[in-house]
C-alpha cells in the first residue's frame, strides 16, 4: 500500500510540474499594421507585419483603434496554430493572439 501511494504522488507531481504551453509567445516586438486590401476584394484585411522579419500574421483581435495603414506598433503575441485564409488564395496566413499592443 506505501509504494501505491508514493507512486500516485510521484504521478501527481510528474503530471503537475511537466506543462507544455499551447503557444509560442514574443513580448515587445516592433512591428507594423498593414492592410492588404478589403476581404471582400480577396485581401487579407489588416495584418501585422513583425519588423526586421517581413513575417507577417493576422491577429483575430486587433483593436478598431489600431486598423491603420502603416501605423507602426510594439506588440506582445502568442502563435496560435491556426491559419487565416481568404477567397480562393492559397496563402495561409498564420494567426495569433494580441495580448498587448501599443504605438511606437
Amino acid at each position: 500500500m506505501k509504494k501505491l501511494l508514493i507512486a500516485f504522488v510521484l504521478l501527481i507531481f510528474i503530471s503537475t510540474s511537466c506543462k507544455k504551453s499551447d503557444r509560442l509567445t514574443a513580448e515587445n516586438v516592433p512591428a507594423t499594421i498593414i492592410f492588404t486590401g478589403a476581404i471582400a476584394a480577396d485581401g487579407f484585411g489588416f495584418l501585422i507585419k513583425i519588423d526586421g522579419s517581413g513575417t507577417s500574421y493576422h491577429a483575430d483581435n486587433l483593436p478598431v483603434d489600431f486598423q491603420k495603414d502603416k501605423l507602426p506598433v510594439i506588440v506582445s503575441y502568442g502563435l496560435l496554430n491556426t491559419k487565416y485564409s481568404c477567397g480562393l488564395l492559397s496563402n495561409n496566413i498564420s494567426v495569433i493572439k494580441i495580448d498587448a499592443i501599443s504605438m511606437k
